[in-house]
């Protein structure tokens, strides 16, 4: 009886330590782990056409170089954090970011 009791309490006492984040923190692969690398493809996919618009077509009109700019710098504070994170997923994301950022607001700097 004492022994069950033993096994009861230490088994109560390591379930309290367990955070619900450990979830979180697995480093194999999921599915949604893939599906975020669609999504970071496609969030840089989705600004091509003002790119387009920018340097091919030469139209900035109704076109933010603050806005624009800031996107791309903040994609780098992203950048950052991604590598000391070591987050394959933004780091992707962030970098895909910046270069369609970038290139809008170059290309607004350059007309």
């Amino acid at each position: 009886m004492a022994q069950s009791l033993y096994n009861i309490y230490h088994h109560n006492q390591l379930f309290k330590k367990k955070n619900i984040l450990d979830v979180f923190r697995r480093r194999e692969k999921t599915f949604f782990d893939y599906f975020m690398y669609v999504i970071g493809l496609s969030t840089s996919v989705v600004t091509l056409p003002q790119v387009y618009n920018v340097w091919i077509l030469h139209n900035t009109s109704g076109i933010s170089l603050i806005s624009w700019l800031s996107y791309a710098i903040l994609s780098v504070f992203w950048i950052i954090y991604g590598i000391i994170r070591k987050e394959k997923i933004v780091l992707f994301n962030s970098t895909g970011l910046f270069i369609v950022n970038f290139a809008v607001a170059l290309g607004v700097i350059l007309k």
